[in-house]
């Protein structure tokens, strides 16, 4: 299906002022340890926790390469799941102990605040079994918080797709808030 003119006209217009727009941004080499809160907006789970080590590789002002490897508790309601295959069987929703490597792009507004999109493949595992694997997406919006030359926290809020396994597979959002520790290799900036 072809797209309507405007629309295409809209996404170059757009583009050509993100590249053509005279910004003070200050993307940075770095590594960071996080931790966040989340909380899938599925039903029948519940806020959990997640921890990750990211790095941030600056391609220009503007632009940082972040690749992230962590984990995120997703805890369940316990409730029962029905399967459809017409005999009554059942199961407990799982917990879901969820692994992800990612690889994303920082885009910096100005000194501190960025958007952040990128995919991941995550593997989940419940009680005694493989819950949940794939390949999902990532986006987020944060605000890097200077503490000295070297030293920053960054804030962020973000959102994560994944399949939860249910009795039919579903798309499922996590959103989670985030705080992490960000050491930068070369000083910021005054």
């Amino acid at each position: 299906m072809k797209k309507p003119i405007y629309i295409t006209t809209a996404i170059i217009f757009l583009l050509l002022n993100l590249c053509l727009t005279q910004v003070y941004s200050q993307a940075r080499t770095s590594t960071s340890l996080g931790y966040d809160v989340n909380l899938p907006l599925h039903s029948g789970y519940k806020f959990g926790y997640g921890f990750n080590w990211q790095t941030n590789i600056k391609v220009s002002n503007k632009v940082a390469i972040s690749p992230v490897l962590g984990y995120d508790r997703i805890n369940s309601d316990g409730g029962i799941i029905y399967s459809n295959d017409g005999y009554g069987h059942y199961r407990y929703r799982d917990n879901i102990d969820l692994f992800y490597l990612g690889l994303g792009a920082k885009y910096y507004f100005d000194k501190q605040f960025f958007a952040r999109a990128g995919a991941m493949i995550y593997i989940g595992g419940g009680n005694e079994d493989l819950v949940t694997g794939g390949i999902g997406g990532t986006a987020a919006v944060g605000y890097d918080w200077t503490i000295d030359k070297r030293s920053t926290f960054e804030l962020t809020l973000r959102t994560d797709i994944i399949n939860f396994k249910t009795n039919h597979r579903e798309v499922g959002a996590i959103a989670g808030l985030g705080i992490a520790y960000k050491f930068n290799f070369r000083k910021l900036k005054e």
